[in-house]
């Protein structure tokens, strides 16, 4: 009890409030206090573990949008006369990576050797001349057809027949082959005449 003498005041007294109880037990107060701690902490280490997932799995899908395969699509064999001792086969190389890509060679089923070739305007002569390489860039499409690049087989087994099917393998550099069934026909028009028909 304060009197109000001792404050300056006569004739009456105040009572002495007592603290406001503290809500949880002294002996768990501490707990509670490295428990938020510790809390903070974990949401720390969790923030950092997201951001460091989320930063891992953009730079996976940009190596992965790097290395992209390249895909073949449209392959077909000319069929010649089985006299001929050799003839050609295209294809449409698509390169959906963000890195060049390189066409070093191809096999065929059937074929002992088989040359990227090119038609190129010579003298006023179109010759033909053999490639090492094919350059695909990021996006591009590169058609393999009559008049342009080509494959041109040599040692063949037997000449294809119209109708048959063969494998083909494309080999880029670094990239390993992909693998396509090429079908085999007279000329570039004779399969669209086909579907046209049915």
């Amino acid at each position: 009890m304060i009197r109000l003498a001792e404050t300056g005041f006569r004739g009456c007294s105040l009572p002495v409030l007592p603290p406001a109880p503290n809500p949880l037990p002294r002996s768990c107060q501490r707990c509670y206090s490295v428990g938020r701690q510790k809390g903070v902490l974990v949401s720390r280490e969790l923030m950092v573990l997201l951001f460091r997932g989320g930063l891992f799995l953009l730079l996976l899908l940009r190596s992965v949008l790097a290395q992209a395969e390249p895909t073949v699509s449209e392959a077909w064999i000319r069929a010649l006369p089985p006299t001929q001792p050799v003839t050609a086969a295209y294809a449409a190389v698509t390169n959906s990576g963000a890195e060049l890509v390189k066409l070093v060679g191809a096999r065929i089923e059937g074929v002992g050797r088989v040359e990227i070739h090119t038609t190129r305007e010579v003298d006023g002569l179109m010759r033909m001349q053999q490639l090492q390489e094919l350059a695909i860039a990021p996006g591009q499409t590169v058609a393999l057809a009559p008049g342009g690049a080509h494959f041109m087989l040599f040692e063949l087994e037997a000449m294809p027949r119209p109708g048959e099917s063969r494998s083909l393998c494309l080999l880029f550099e670094g990239a390993g082959e992909q693998c396509v069934t090429a079908t085999v026909r007279k000329s570039a028009e004779a399969d669209h005449s086909h579907h046209q028909h049915h």
